[in-house]
């Protein structure tokens, strides 16, 4: 009896139990049911307000309301209300035309110019007038080749822009013509040249440079003004070009191992120039101006100018005269030589004999003048002035070094350009001659 009495009592237990759980269940069941109710209703409500939406859109409204009642995320930025219905076309991007020479591409320059630096792995094109501006430097790498377009094309340095052109003797820096890179029968003018526009300080370095072909209209090979003590120049050829070779406009630039070739017009031209030279060649060949044209012209002069070891020699009988002096002119020449035939004269004055002491040449010989060794203008005699300018013999030669010690102390002094018992001239190897 005792344990009917226990089992009804665990059984009706159980019983509770379950009916309690039972409870939990139904309860939880409800709720998953009253959630997905919530969801559901969430969902129609969405359902009808993009409805809305989709009817407030659905009329014909231009888009440009909408668009301008916009509000940006970014403030600061103004967006755009003009739509373009049309359809998109696409651009094809433009092929740039590269230039080549052989295998070398070609390089442009034109307009104004600032710093930058030219590589031998190019050809620069020298198109119209080229400034560089004021305060640029442009740097050449050695055996760089630059050329002139046409007669328009020449390089300008404005003041206080520098060049740093320094090539090697197997490596020059070429200026020169287009007719000239394409082999194409070059001359003298084809292009202008190079202007300098220089400062009492430094204008830069042309070391193992030619000019070739320069020249044209009114322009010359070299054109330096006021270039300053603290340029540097040497190994420095202007060949052939169709006005003036080099022309020295007032300043005090010293130039060594000089080479003024074929230039129809005047080879060397001082104007007020007051710096040294030493080792200079002047080949005059058939001159354009004739008697207007000489080996060097002098217009005024600087006390301080001294010039040694210079040959004038002339091919032609028509190259024009060795040296003319212009009024109120001054020269201090050593150990110089004027060589070959011509009509003109050795050495001009147009002062007559009335500026004859600022006239100095010291072991400076002449050779054969077919207008005689030396001549004033408005005097009838010729050679007078050999009788009165300082020309001394030639075992009398000049020691320039105790006069400046920028010149070369050679230990055999010498006439002329190139040291007679040098088995290599320095004009070898790197020169066009």
């Amino acid at each position: 009896m005792k344990y009917i009495i226990f089992g009804v009592v665990l059984l009706l237990a159980n019983c509770s139990e379950g009916s309690s759980g039972g409870s939990s269940n139904k309860t939880s069941v409800k709720e998953s049911n009253d959630t997905s109710e919530e969801e559901e209703s969430s969902k129609t409500s969405e359902v009808e307000e993009s409805s809305e939406t989709s009817e407030e859109f659905s009329d014909e409204k231009p888009m440009t309301e909408y668009a301008s009642s916009y509000v940006s995320p970014f403030p600061n930025m103004t967006p755009n209300t003009e739509f373009d219905e049309t359809i998109p076309v696409y651009i094809s991007p433009v092929e740039l035309e590269v230039e080549y020479i052989g295998e070398k591409e070609v390089k442009v320059l034109e307009g104004v110019i600032t710093t930058k630096t030219l590589e031998n792995k190019y050809f620069w094109k020298i198109s119209g007038e080229v400034n560089v501006s004021s305060g640029s430097t442009i740097t050449v790498e050695k055996g760089t080749t630059l050329f002139g377009v046409d007669t328009s094309s020449k390089l300008i340095f404005q003041k206080g822009a520098k060049i740093f052109a320094l090539g090697d003797k197997e490596n020059p820096i070429i200026f020169t013509s287009q007719k000239d890179i394409l082999e194409n029968s070059p001359n003298g003018g084809d292009w202008g040249g190079l202007q300098i526009f220089g400062d009492e300080v430094s204008s830069g370095t042309l070391k193992y440079v030619q000019i070739r072909y320069g020249g044209s209209g009114r322009n010359n090979g070299l054109e330096l003004y006021s270039v300053g003590l603290g340029t540097a120049i040497e190994y420095l050829e202007i060949y052939n070009s169709g006005r003036d070779g080099l022309i020295l406009n007032s300043g005090n630039v010293n130039i060594r191992h000089l080479l003024l070739i074929g230039n129809r017009g005047d080879s060397l031209v001082l104007q007020d120039w007051g710096g040294k030279m030493q080792n200079i060649y002047i080949l005059q060949t058939n001159s354009v101006f004739g008697e207007n044209s000489a080996g060097i012209q002098i217009e005024g002069g600087d006390y301080n100018m001294v010039i040694s070891n210079m040959s004038i020699e002339s091919l032609s009988q028509n190259a024009g005269d060795g040296i003319y002096m212009d009024s109120r002119s001054y020269i201090h020449l050593l150990n110089s030589e004027i060589l070959g035939v011509r009509d003109g004269v050795c050495i001009i004055s147009k002062d007559g004999v009335d500026n004859i002491e600022n006239y100095k040449l010291v072991g400076t010989t002449f050779g054969k003048c077919g207008g005689g060794t030396s001549w004033a203008e408005g005097v009838s005699e010729r050679d007078v002035l050999q009788e009165k300018i300082e020309i001394s013999e030639e075992s009398e030669l000049s020691e320039p070094s105790k006069i400046d010690s920028w010149f070369d102390d050679y230990s055999i002094e010498y006439k002329g350009a190139f040291h007679p018992l040098s088995n290599s001239k320095w004009s070898e190897s790197w020169s066009i001659q």
